[in-house]
């Protein structure tokens, strides 16, 4: 009975040291998590796939192409005419060679492969601008998470000095040197810190919520992010939007075409 009340524990333990270790993602993994499973993405690029097969295929259609037909048959008996034609053979063999080539078809084929060309080239810009979309909302939301992060440790480092200045209140108010308007001023703090820090806590729910919806929920319910703030700012500081309001390609190292 003891054993199992250990392998019970050694469980519950085990359990709760996988939970606690949430995996932490950067932003190029987010990004790429994102691409691979917006399906959006992967709809048109089999569109795209599709479309370089028809001009492929069109392509084809200006080479010569040769047809060929074999028939065997084998006759139980002939008539005599028939027996002129195979002699003392009841095998009947026939090849049939074809060459078409295609000289004229009135700009009906170069019209196609140019509307498949004009089709392509929109759904590649599409995917491009979406993946720019993504890129940009995924790093909003990556930074808003990092922001919700270090205000939630600013706001219990607060609380924890509040209340270790409130234990100086009450001690200095036991033997008469404070009133109480002081404790209460203080016990005031720290609830309008604990209002704070749970803002803070549900804004930090919210922007993985976000970052989650946009890499289609294949992140689980518990996650994190690697707090690299610094180090994106020293790199990408200097990086800008264009005019249109569109992400500047070199906000991350990823290809977008």
């Amino acid at each position: 009975m003891k054993s199992l009340t250990y392998f019970s524990v050694i469980i519950v333990f085990l359990i709760d040291a996988t939970l606690s270790q949430a995996k932490e993602y950067n932003l190029k993994e987010l990004i790429d998590l994102s691409f691979e499973n917006n399906p959006q993405l992967r709809a048109n690029e089999k569109t795209i796939l599709a479309g370089m097969k028809q001009i492929d295929y069109l392509n084809k259609d200006y080479l010569p192409q040769i047809f060929f037909d074999l028939n065997v048959s084998r006759w139980d008996w002939v008539l005599p005419n028939k027996q002129k034609l195979l002699g003392n053979s009841l095998n009947d063999i026939y090849a049939d060679v074809r060459v078409n080539q295609l000289v004229y078809d009135w700009s009906k084929n170069s019209l196609q492969k140019e509307y498949t060309d004009k089709t392509v080239d929109i759904d590649r810009n599409f995917t491009r601008k979406l993946k720019q979309s993504l890129i940009f909302s995924i790093a909003r939301y990556y930074l808003e998470l990092l922001k919700a992060k270090r205000i939630v440790q600013i706001q219990e480092e607060a609380i924890n000095q509040l209340r270790e200045h409130l234990k100086n209140a009450e001690s200095l108010y036991s033997i008469g040197k404070v009133s109480n308007l002081d404790v209460i001023k203080a016990q005031v703090q720290i609830e309008v810190a604990l209002d704070e820090l749970a803002k803070a806590k549900n804004q930090l729910d919210v922007q993985k919520n976000n970052i989650n919806v946009l890499c289609e929920n294949r992140l689980g319910d518990s996650f994190d992010v690697v707090d690299n703030i610094d180090d994106l700012w020293n790199q990408y500081s200097n990086k800008s939007f264009n005019n249109e309001g569109e992400v500047d390609i070199q906000l991350v190292p990823h290809n977008i075409h």
